[in-house]
């Protein structure tokens, strides 16, 4: 199913200044209805969902008010953090990589582990969640450090934990790559799933950065150590739009640069670098 998503410009300071300056309209979020006094022109710009509700023909246009009894305050939250800054887009999940980046080697891989899988989870929530108000594009760039931090590089912080506890499922122990991309190691819960890939192809705009990511993710859990390829995903890659595409163009671009790499590698070798 295609994204609802359309490019919004993000307002320069002085727009943003002039929407937080303007009418104000009262949003009840969540089933204890937590109360938001909001300015209006900033929640029409940004939305086509709410633009629709405080200006169109329904009750909410005439009270200027609107209740959304199953939302989560939390994501509503972090959606309006962005609308209210502009041109900045805070981090979601920083919390949880803050947490994890303070861990010492005494700390246990598995809770490390739990910490970035609720991370994922919370990840894809959010991106549904924006959906449904077209803010897609702009959730987008909100999980983006949080979910190449998960499936791209988590050795980098679960290195010294699985060395401390586990040596020999140390997550660079016997594994593969390819660039830069390591391989994870078998049964790694941290890997990119089929449901992952369905969500962000379904939401996030193609040709974001977001979907460009799960491509990477993808390939480096579908290579086994000797470089061969499984079909792990062959159900996406049939019936998610865009995905094999993707994924086609990502290898063809992988293998130029290989050999421009096996090239130059040749030429430092040949002269002694």
């Amino acid at each position: 199913m295609a994204s609802r998503t359309s490019s919004v410009k993000r307002p320069t300071l002085s727009e943003c200044l002039r929407m937080i300056d303007g009418p104000k309209v009262d949003i009840f979020v969540g089933p204890t209805r937590k109360h938001f006094s909001l300015p209006k022109l900033l929640l029409c710009h940004y939305s086509k969902f709410f633009d629709a509700c405080l200006n169109g023909g329904f009750r909410e246009a005439k009270e200027q008010k609107l209740d959304l009894p199953e939302d989560e305050v939390r994501y509503f939250e972090a959606l309006l953090e962005v609308m209210l800054q502009g041109n900045t887009t805070p981090r979601f999940g920083s919390q949880y990589l803050d947490a994890l980046k303070a861990m010492d080697a005494s700390s246990a891989p598995k809770d490390a582990t739990k910490s970035l899988k609720a991370l994922k989870n919370e990840c894809l929530e959010l991106l549904q969640y924006a959906d449904k108000y077209n803010l897609s594009e702009m959730a987008s760039d909100m999980v983006y450090d949080s979910l190449y931090f998960i499936w791209i590089s988590p050795h980098h912080v679960l290195d010294s934990l699985f060395a401390y506890h586990e040596p020999r499922l140390h997550p660079r122990h016997n594994r593969p790559s390819i660039g830069s991309l390591y391989l994870p190691p078998t049964g790694n819960p941290l890997i990119i799933q089929e449901e992952d890939i369905e969500i962000i192809y379904r939401i996030a705009p193609p040709n974001h950065r977001l979907r460009d990511l799960v491509i990477r993710a993808v390939i480096s859990c579908s290579v086994d150590s000797e470089g061969n390829f499984n079909d792990k995903f062959q159900h996406q890659k049939e019936e998610v739009v865009g995905f094999a595409r993707d994924l086609l163009d990502f290898i063809i671009k992988k293998n130029r640069n290989k050999v421009s790499f096996t090239v130059q590698a040749s030429y430092d070798e040949a002269a002694g670098l």
